[in-house]
């Protein structure tokens, strides 16, 4: 059952009963409802696991802050794991004094 079928219909039994309208009316006003409103178009996703990596990060922004830490700007490039450990010892010992 719709949601605006509901809304509709307990709308209608708000009112007094002179001013009710019929089932049929109901069914009548939900259609031209339905077909007056745009219809929305889904998006077509090409790649389903850029899509999801995307929604993930988008949702979880301390994932997003987590994956950009594999990031060396100063390269322009994507450090693997090894790398990224590496680097981290390396800026451990220089903050040693």
């Amino acid at each position: 059952m719709d949601h605006r079928w509901v809304v509709l219909y307990n709308a209608n039994l708000d009112r007094s009963l002179n001013n009710r309208k019929t089932t049929s009316e109901l069914k009548k006003d939900l259609k031209r409802w339905e077909e007056e409103r745009p219809k929305k178009k889904k998006a077509v996703v090409s790649d389903s696991l850029g899509y999801q990596v995307y929604m993930a990060l988008l949702h979880h922004p301390l994932l997003l802050m987590s994956l950009m830490s594999f990031i060396d700007y100063s390269q322009n490039r994507v450090l693997s794991i090894g790398q990224r450990r590496k680097a981290d010892q390396w800026e451990d010992n220089t903050n040693i004094y």
